[in-house]
């Protein structure tokens, strides 16, 4: 049997602290050279006060998700084991003679390397130590070899030389201008180019930091941008912007004035989701990286599709050169005809030559078979259409407790709701009835403490709780008192669980690709593996009626499971229309009629009748109800309410749901009575 992988997922980072601490003559005398000297002093004398130096190490608990017998960062031609370790790997910057630059975002530096991978300089604080590197999403570099780096977390941009001294800031701290960029990029007329991420804008700077341009409602493009994370300049002037939440990138020629848009959400050649960088080849062609897609595509300078490399590989699995895990980051070493791709969830930089990206077209597997499709049952005269939800956005529920990134939502009685706040790694017990609520543990690895928790189940009297990047699932009392973990044998990064007192308990782990079923005694009953071709990616697992509904994140699709492990029907495909999915996070049965999925990355709510037939979606109908990125569901039934958890705006959303007949909307006839009213008479 395979021995099982070895996780660091946490280490400690230390700091030398120095204090000055009010102590006695006399409380000296354990120091050895001055005991005896001290022990001779009258009472008066050893009762003096004095001050004395302390030291003491800091120590101090960081995430660190990466595999520790993987010791190959780079992999590619010309690199061999570097002694540097990432973190998550966003930002790339290639330089002459072979030299590049990486920003490791979540260990907040910034990495100088030669030609061969080795590390020359390291970047780690701006204005000289007096002010930290807080989450540097991208890099760039001059025509002089100067470092420019977005210090994302403060909204800053900093110049360092090519020795990686810090010189100035282009853009200081607290500025306001920037929310959560990520993109950069420097034109040749000296402007820098910043996606203004989180205000979904595209910033020109001048070397000060004084704004140029607004490249969102200016005269010279009109494109509304949805969340822009890459922007890329050729040597002629042209620019490129990766609209990822728009799944496109769109063109501009070197006055800025808007070309053409390529792309749109789907996994066919030419199509992306989620592209997240971009780069002008030697040749004027755009190559483009998927963030969600896991590829890497080429387009001619005119737009049209050429070629496409690489695919999915997971940080546990992804060892060989062109498998990708959600890489952010991407530039081009004109000089060696050479791409340096940030495999940000491998923890490493690929360097692919460029003439090989053609050769390795075809390197994506077959596709597994699927799992039978639902189709939509043909209505009879006689049976009625089935009634519709009708959807009315009531408040954001006022918490107590800041949430950052919520996901999974468990009830556990009336009054009481579990909420998984993963970016704090905890979990926040909320009483509905007011604002009250109680957080659950913190960062770390022993009993009480979580990486990442995402899900939560009630069974009987105990509360489990999925702590993702552990690796285990632990017990708790239903007054939030830890009470020992849960025992599943070879359980790696759970996601989802679920539980059913006829079946028994249901655990999703998304990166194995499988879903397991375990009885009371804790024996395993079925379970469905990524190699059956049933579900990819399991995301979210809920029990309805003895049958287990599964959110397949890979496939874009839902899959419904019956309580002997029997497929019985799918439904969903990736796409950005009716009834199609992209990254199903969450899913929830609404009044025992209804399943409403969280479709995430179309920032919406679908809902569909149990059986697979496509009803509606919901978008929110105002800038305060509209969804960014939904990954938790829960139906509270005595309220007749359902609570979405928004992640990324990292919020609660509460909706009432009603019923109505097919047909029948009040909002239809008004528009009916609206248009007969402004008919023309003849």
């Amino acid at each position: 049997m395979e021995p099982r992988r070895s996780l660091s997922l946490l280490r400690f980072e230390g700091a030398l602290r120095c204090s000055l601490v009010r102590r006695r003559l006399g409380d000296l005398r354990r120091v050895a050279p001055l005991a005896a000297a001290l022990r001779r002093l009258p009472g008066p004398l050893r009762s003096l006060p004095l001050r004395v130096p302390r030291l003491w190490w800091i120590r101090y608990p960081v995430t660190d998700m990466r595999v520790v017998r993987d010791t190959r960062p780079f992999i590619g031609e010309g690199f061999g084991r570097a002694r540097v370790r990432f973190g998550h790997p966003y930002g790339v910057a290639a330089g002459r003679g072979g030299r590049f630059v990486v920003a490791d975002t979540f260990k907040n530096r910034v990495l100088l390397f030669d030609s061969e991978g080795r590390v020359r300089h390291r970047i780690h604080h701006a204005r000289e130590g007096r002010l930290h590197l807080n989450m540097p999403m991208s890099v760039a570099l001059d025509r002089q070899e100067r470092v420019v780096v977005l210090n994302s977390g403060v909204g800053a941009l900093h110049l360092y030389d090519s020795r990686g001294r810090y010189l100035r800031d282009i853009l200081a701290p607290g500025a306001g201008r920037l929310v959560g960029a990520r993109g950069l990029a420097l034109a040749g007329d000296r402007r820098i180019l910043v996606c203004d991420t989180r205000r979904h804008r595209l910033l020109a700077l001048d070397e000060r930091g004084e704004v140029l341009e607004q490249l969102a409602d200016s005269d010279l493009c009109r494109w509304g941008y949805a969340y822009p994370m890459a922007v890329t300049v050729s040597p002629s002037g042209r620019i490129a912007v990766c609209d990822t939440l728009h799944h496109s990138v769109a063109l501009f020629d070197s006055h800025g004035r808007h070309q053409r848009t390529i792309g749109g959400l789907g996994a066919d050649m030419g199509r992306f989701n989620a592209p997240a960088a971009c780069a002008f080849g030697p040749d004027e062609s755009l190559l483009v990286l998927e963030w969600a897609g896991n590829r890497l595509q080429i387009f001619t300078p005119e737009g049209e599709f050429q070629a496409c490399w690489g695919r999915s590989g997971s940080w546990l699995l992804g060892q060989r050169l062109g498998e990708l895990s959600w890489a952010g980051g991407m530039a081009i070493d004109a000089e060696r005809g050479q791409v340096l791709i940030a495999d940000t969830h491998n923890h490493r930089v690929q360097r692919v030559p460029l003439q090989t990206l053609g050769k390795l077209r075809s390197m994506s597997p077959p596709p597994a078979p699927r799992p039978p499709h639902t189709e939509r049952p043909a209505q009879s005269k006689v049976s009625p259409a089935p009634a519709l939800p009708r959807v009315r956005f009531i408040e954001t529920p006022p918490i107590e407790r800041r949430l950052k990134s919520p996901q999974g939502l468990t009830r556990i009685d009336e009054d009481q709701v579990w909420i998984a706040d993963t970016f704090h790694n905890r979990v926040v017990r909320w009483d509905t009835r007011g604002t009250r609520s109680a957080p659950l543990g913190r960062l770390g690895k022993r009993p009480g403490e979580f990486i990442n928790p995402t899900d939560a189940a009630r069974v009987r009297d105990r509360m489990l709780v999925v702590d993702s990047l552990n690796s285990r699932i632990q017990r708790f009392t239903l007054s939030g008192t830890p009470a020992g973990m849960l025992e599943i044998p070879d359980l790696e990064l759970p996601r989802s669980i679920a539980h059913c007192a006829e079946v028994g308990l249901a655990v999703a782990e998304q990166l194995r690709g499988r879903v397991r079923v375990f009885d009371a005694a804790g024996r395993l009953l079925w379970s469905t593996e990524r190699a059956q071709g049933m579900v990819d990616q399991p995301a979210w697992i809920r029990w309805h009626r003895g049958e287990l509904y599964v959110a397949d994140a890979g496939r874009m699709s839902i899959v419904v499971f019956s309580a002997a492990g029997e497929c019985l029907r799918s439904w969903g495909r990736l796409g950005a229309g009716p009834g199609d999915l992209n990254h199903p996070y969450a899913l929830t049965i609404v009044a025992d009629r209804w399943c409403a999925v969280a479709d995430a990355g179309n920032h919406r709510i679908q809902f569909y009748t149990t059986g697979g037939r496509w009803l509606q979606e919901w978008r929110g109908d105002s800038e305060q109800s509209r969804l960014f990125y939904p990954r938790g569901l829960l139906w509270h039934a005595g309220r007749r309410r359902l609570l979405v958890a928004d992640s990324e705006r990292h919020r609660l959303v509460e909706l009432e749901i009603e019923a109505q007949p097919h047909g029948a909307r009040e909002d239809e006839r008004q528009r009916g009575r609206a248009a007969a009213s402004i008919e023309p008479a003849h």
